[in-house]
């Protein structure tokens, strides 16, 4: 990045509302963005072999914090594949496997599995609650998490299914599906993986639709698709706009940086999450990378013969000059 875009950058980073949000709140979020950012900026360039130790060891670490991010070192090992460093390849997967294996030993004596992640996994409820989303409006969905069932929850089957779940592992009838962790400890890996079944079947019996819900995936989880009814309307026009105007400008920046690992590092979590649920908070740990990928296009989009032409007091190009 050159100074200019390094400018710009810095004023999105500013401006954006996701930065603000997650840097004021205990999360998982706000460790994943400092490590995700670290690692791009140790990749960006001819990383050596101790970065890339170095990269895997976090990577492991963050996994501990978000277990999607366990397949973050076969990227790294793929990127140095394809930049023709093969023998430096397996580096960040021992290395994650390294900080990774006293936890997996830990869960093979404590709960019988050698699991380098999470024993307990909400794979099975996010995959069901993707099923359903295109077909009930969030209201109803989360009604559920006050064990309510709305008109439309009952006529559309959902309180049914919920029911049936819920009553084959001995839970309250319309106890919340959507976050496993929410059950009793010891229901929680049942549950998971009934409803990962239930899951699997939804979608064989009506795959255009979970089709549909994947492709909107690429959009929605970059983009907020409600905002709090607190939130004034020109105010969320406002958010809506900027957050589609900032990821189409990353989605150029990603192809002019093609080259480097920083947009297959910033999209990762969105592939891993493209199949699943869309909430957007799941790819806040990579929303600095897509403010860096949206600032580089910017300063590209000045260099058009257009902006060149620009004179006099307030000539963006003119005026970003003096910051050189």
């Amino acid at each position: 990045m050159d100074r200019t875009a390094r400018l710009f950058f810095l004023m999105l980073c500013a401006g954006y509302p996701m930065i603000a949000l997650y840097s004021s709140a205990v999360m998982s979020e706000a460790v994943a963005t400092a490590g995700l950012t670290t690692l791009a900026i140790w990749l960006l360039r001819q990383p050596s072999v101790g970065h890339l130790i170095a990269a895997g060891a976090t990577c492991g670490l963050l996994t501990m914090v978000r277990p999607d991010l366990a397949l973050l070192p076969f990227l790294i090992a793929a990127y140095l594949v394809l930049t023709r460093r093969w023998k430096e390849a397996v580096l960040p997967i021992l290395a994650a496997a390294a900080v990774l294996t006293p936890y997996a030993v830990w869960n093979a004596v404590t709960f019988g599995k050698p699991s380098p992640l999470p024993v307990a996994s909400a794979v099975g409820s996010s995959l069901y609650l993707a099923t359903w989303q295109g077909k009930l409006p969030p209201s109803d969905l989360n009604a559920l998490y006050q064990q309510e069932a709305t008109p439309m929850a009952e006529a559309s089957g959902l309180a049914r299914e919920v029911r049936s779940v819920n009553e084959s592992v001995g839970a309250p009838p319309l106890h919340p599906p959507w976050n496993p962790f929410l059950y009793p400890s010891a229901l929680q890996s049942d549950v998971n993986s009934r409803l990962l079944a239930l899951a699997v079947s939804r979608i064989q019996n009506d795959p255009l639709s979970y089709a549909k819900h994947v492709v909107r995936n690429l959009w929605a989880l970059w983009n907020t698709s409600s905002y709090p009814p607190q939130v004034p309307a020109p105010i969320a026009w406002i958010l809506a706009v900027s957050s589609a105007i900032i990821f189409v400008l990353a989605l150029g920046g990603a192809w002019l940086t093609r080259r480097t690992f920083l947009p297959y590092v910033t999209f990762y979590l969105a592939g891993v999450h493209l199949l699943l649920h869309t909430e957007a908070r799941y790819t806040a740990p990579s929303r600095i990378l897509l403010l860096m990928l949206a600032a580089v296009a910017l300063e590209r989009v000045l260099r058009l013969p257009y902006f060149s032409r620009l004179q006099g007091p307030f000539a963006l190009r003119s005026g970003l000059d003096a910051f050189r």
